[in-house]
C-alpha cells in the first residue's frame, strides 16, 4: 500500500493554502535565529529549486516607518531572490504569498493549478 502522502493531489487547497502556510512560517519565526543582519526569514513554501520565504526585519536601528516583513521568491540554483515583496502586515503577506505562489508554480511546472484552466505540459513536451 501507497503512504498517504504520495497520494496526495499536490493541487489541492489545503496543500497550497497561503494563509496557511503563512501563519506556520510565521510562527516559526519565533523559534529561528537572528541572521547576521538581524533579520529573521522562514521557509512558507518549496517549489523545486525556489522556495518562497518570510522574512522579518528585527534591526534596532531601522526606523520606524520602514517594513518590517517582505515575502521573496528565492531561487536556491542561483542563490538570490527573484521577486521581492515588502508586507507592512500579514494581510498584505498573504496576498504577496499568494501572488509569488502562482509565479513559483508557472516556472516550476511550466503552468498553473488545474483550476485555472491553462493546461499542463508532459514531461515529454516541456
Amino acid at each position: 500500500m501507497m503512504p498517504a502522502v504520495c497520494l496526495r493531489d499536490p493541487w489541492s487547497t489545503r496543500a497550497f493554502d497561503p494563509q496557511r502556510l503563512l501563519v506556520q512560517a510565521y510562527t516559526r519565526l519565533i523559534l529561528l535565529p537572528a541572521r547576521a543582519d538581524g533579520s529573521k526569514m522562514a521557509v512558507i513554501a518549496p517549489f523545486g529549486t525556489r522556495e518562497i520565504c518570510l522574512i522579518e526585519t528585527l534591526a534596532a536601528d531601522a526606523p520606524p516607518e520602514s517594513v518590517a516583513l517582505r515575502v521573496e521568491l528565492y531561487d536556491r540554483a542561483r542563490g538570490h531572490a527573484v521577486e521581492s515583496m515588502a508586507c507592512n502586515d500579514l494581510e498584505e503577506a498573504e496576498a504577496a504569498t499568494t501572488e509569488l505562489m502562482k509565479d513559483a508554480r508557472e516556472a516550476d511546472f511550466g503552468c498553473s493549478p488545474p483550476s485555472s484552466g491553462q493546461p499542463c505540459a508532459d514531461a515529454a513536451g516541456r
